[in-house]
């Protein structure tokens, strides 16, 4: 019986190392010393490589590997699209400074399946103008596109995006796709050249002074399902023409409009049931 027992353990640890093979054989990868990396049409990858040991015997039970798009020599340049996979498997993400201080990139596609964008991934591209982000990102951190990004134009996005485009000097519109689901606190605060704001999927809040001194924002149509504006919202918005209410919206915040003073007419709904202080000071209409 100790043998039969000794035999089922063998075959079970030959079997679960077969399997961590196969595991990483999916991006043609059986390098278990940590990572390697590849390019391929001008986009060089990393691939981490993590095991996973036998507690007792210290065996390598399994092997996982990822694929990031990593910094090169030389850097980036021109238009790129990052692919969702390459010859040698699924990406996995961009790495942390993975097109950092690419002077000569100006735009970039990141396709639909990538999760990841590490920190200070974009920063310094000075030359990017537009970049896609699809809803597949779940993960990314706050300094991958603030720093540096003085030329950035145009940016299209399906997740909630946190305060990343703040104060992005030259950013004239946003597309906002399905995925996002907030306009979070100072989401584009003082971005001053910020002109179109289009809203594909369904926004449901609109967090305070998201929009606060957007001085080139002419018109903007508050989401339907929106049942509030918040603290200075609007502030300083002193292009803004016109806002065209959703008939949820029940509070307008203190200043939410202040100094918008192109604002010259403006329907407030029923639905409203409080207005903020001075949250139309300075504008031509008023309450």
């Amino acid at each position: 019986m100790k043998y039969v027992k000794l035999l089922f353990l063998l075959l079970t640890l030959a079997s679960n190392i077969a399997n961590a093979q196969i595991d990483c054989a999916i991006g043609n990868h059986n390098d278990t010393k940590g990572h390697e990396e590849f390019i391929e049409n001008g986009i060089k990858y990393r691939i981490d490589v993590h095991e996973e040991k036998d507690i007792i015997t210290m065996e390598t039970i399994s092997h996982t590997c990822a694929i990031y798009v990593t910094r090169k020599d030389g850097g980036y340049s021109g238009d790129i699209t990052i692919p969702a996979t390459t010859s040698k498997g699924k990406v996995k993400g961009i790495g942390g400074t993975a097109f950092s201080g690419s002077t000569e990139l100006t735009s970039v596609i990141v396709s639909d399946g990538i999760e990841e964008i590490g920190l200070n991934a974009f920063s310094n591209c000075t030359a990017l103008k537009e970049i896609y982000l699809p809803a597949s990102v779940t993960e990314i951190t706050s300094g991958s596109f603030v720093s540096g990004c003085t030329a950035l134009e145009k940016v299209s996005i399906g997740f909630n995006f946190g305060k990343i485009f703040k104060n992005l000097p030259a950013l004239k519109e946003i597309i906002l796709n399905k995925g996002v689901t907030e306009i979070t606190e100072e989401a584009f605060y003082s971005c001053s050249k910020l002109e179109k704001v289009e809203i594909v999927g369904s926004i449901n809040s609109i967090g305070q002074k998201a929009f606060m001194e957007c001085t080139s924002l002419v018109e903007f149509t508050i989401p339907a399902n929106v049942e509030s504006i918040g603290q200075s919202t609007f502030n300083g918005c002193s292009s803004l023409k016109s806002i065209v209410f959703g008939n949820r919206i029940k509070s307008i915040g203190d200043n939410a409009f202040n100094n918008c003073k192109s604002l010259n007419s403006i329907s407030i709904p029923n639905s409203v049931e409080t207005i903020g202080v001075n949250a139309f000071y300075g504008c031509i209409w008023k309450p």
